[in-house]
């Protein structure tokens, strides 16, 4: 039951993580991504904390599988909100007389120029490593269980600490930003990944423990936050979404992979080398990111900006008619 589970799970989990990424192309201006992404992080990372607190509040006073079996049954019902909601979104539309100015491609023939695109086949490591390194952290519950360090209890708030985190690193990219730029951004977050990780269950110390997680999933978020933006600079407007689909298929692929020989792992280098694993994962990919990802001049993109300004001078004149 609980590997069925886990399947289900996981097929849903791969769908989403690369609808997430495609819908945004469709309903809100890309340039804008990082930011409002990044408040929209801010934002869910509260209202996270909030519910990892009343879900800590119940298991210490209720029996743990009744208060996630309820748990669960709620998140279905929140998803199945969710996704009405996101139906409902306007897709962003271009009148007739403008259309073929900055339209995208579709069909095989799109996957097959993806394909053959100097940044996919330059990135599909990085997305691959960058995917392993998240499938090593979504285990971290498991680990600090393995080195003695949380029990049930305890592994509660390793959600809050991973929402706080959330908080801090959409915060921090935004700062980020301003101060050096997203590729800078980029390059810093994954040494300081590569030199926190390591240490979060090197101490075999819960309050270590809580530390070096949630400076690493800081960073994490910022990590997550500029690989999109960057993406965006260097893909052509007409396969983006492709694009897109594509590159999370390959952060999916690379995120199952620990899953499957997490036991071999700990029994081979133990836990701080499956952490450091992680660690030079985010490192190698997000200093690959930086070497090949380089923002191009593109004729679509300036065609995309002649058309949403065409767009809007034509939807005024429409509406003062």
């Amino acid at each position: 039951v609980v590997l069925i589970g886990s399947i289900v799970t996981n097929l849903a989990l791969g769908v989403y993580n690369v609808l997430c990424y495609k819908l945004p192309y469709f309903v809100i201006d890309t340039k804008d991504y990082g930011r409002i992404s990044s408040v929209a992080g801010i934002f869910s990372g509260g209202v996270g904390i909030g519910g990892s607190a009343l879900l800590s509040l119940f298991v210490k006073n209720y029996d743990y599988r009744i208060v996630m079996t309820v748990a669960f049954l709620v998140g279905a019902v929140l998803w199945l909100i969710s996704a009405v909601l996101c139906h409902s979104y306007k897709i962003r539309e271009i009148p007739e007389e403008l259309q073929g100015n900055a339209h995208e491609e579709k069909g095989l023939k799109t996957v097959l120029r993806v394909l053959k695109h100097p940044v996919f086949y330059k990135t599909v490591v990085p997305h691959i490593l960058r995917g392993v390194g998240l499938g090593v952290l979504s285990l971290i519950v498991v680990i600090g269980k393995t080195d003695g360090i949380l029990n049930t209890k305890t592994a509660t708030y390793v959600t809050i600490f991973t929402n706080l985190a959330v908080i801090a690193g959409d915060g921090l990219y935004l700062a980020f930003d301003r101060v050096m730029g997203v590729k800078k951004s980029l390059f810093v977050s994954g040494i300081v990944l590569l030199l926190i990780l390591p240490f979060t269950a090197a101490f075999e110390n819960l309050i270590a423990f809580y530390i070096f997680y949630f400076v690493g999933y800081t960073f994490l978020t910022v990590v997550n936050m500029c690989v999109p933006v960057l993406v965006y600079d260097c893909v052509e407007y007409e396969i983006m979404s492709k694009y897109t689909a594509i590159r999370m298929l390959l952060f999916t692929l690379g995120q199952a992979l620990p899953g499957f020989i997490f036991s071999r792992m700990v029994a081979t280098v133990g836990t701080f080398g499956v952490l450091v694993l992680a660690g030079a994962s985010f490192c190698i990919s997000s200093v690959w990111f930086c070497l090949v990802l380089k923002k191009q001049t593109k004729k679509s993109d300036e065609a995309v900006g002649e058309t949403e300004k065409k767009t809007e001078e034509i939807f005024e004149k429409k509406s003062g008619n």
